[in-house]
């Protein structure tokens, strides 16, 4: 849907304040979409957003679009914007495809070079397209998904949003990605009968040699 969110304080990092985040997401739609927002509605304006843009059509309902990351004093002239080099994110105009789980890390450098993505536990490719954040990019806006009035409204799906006040190392988030939703259904499926888990039992037994 077209929800918005609120996060009040949440996130409330500065330009030399290493962190990360980490969500799952499974958007959709034909245009761009504003994952995560923490910044003012000037045209100016400061902060950090998170957003997937760029997109192309591969085929009659499918696109494929990059990630981008932004974290400005003042939009576009004194920010960082990093975006990545492929488009790593297969959507649809109008149903949701799969969820991908998405970490963004900055080192707390104040240069492009300290901002790191992982979609789905592997590291992603990225390239600089802004790299001059000179001031603090801090601001008393609250953190917020979907919020329309200063971005683009989210369609779709996000779960299991973390904020850290460090980054992530590349096992911490292949951990997330990967082995902890692996152990979580282990964990959902401990000593459930087998009626209740039949999706999971091959449709007949293999023929004796």
């Amino acid at each position: 849907g077209e929800t918005q969110v609120d996060f009040d304080k949440a996130g409330d990092f500065d330009r030399s304040q290493p962190f990360a985040m980490a969500l799952w997401m499974d958007p959709y739609g034909s245009k761009g979409i504003d994952l995560l927002q923490k910044r003012d509605a000037s045209k100016n304006w400061r902060g950090y957003e998170v957003s997937l843009d760029d997109p192309i059509y591969t085929g009659l309902f499918t696109r494929n679009t990059r990630l981008y990351v932004r974290l400005a004093n003042s939009w576009p002239g004194n920010a960082i914007e990093v975006e990545s080099k492929d488009r790593v994110l297969s959507t649809t105009p109008f149903f949701l495809t799969g969820n991908h789980h998405l970490v963004i890390n900055y080192d707390g450098s104040g240069n492009a070079a300290g901002v790191h993505l992982y979609l789905d536990g592997k590291p992603v490719a990225t390239k600089t397209v802004k790299d001059n954040l000179t001031g603090t990019f801090r601001t008393s806006s609250p953190l917020q998904i979907g919020n329309k009035n200063i971005g683009r409204p989210i369609k779709g799906l996000l779960d299991d949003f973390r904020i850290y006040n460090r980054t992530l190392t590349p096992a911490e988030a292949e951990n997330l990605a990967v082995h902890l939703p692996a152990r979580t259904l282990m964990a959902e499926l401990n000593d459930k009968p087998v009626e209740e888990i039949g999706s999971l039992k091959p449709e007949k037994p293999p023929e004796e040699p």
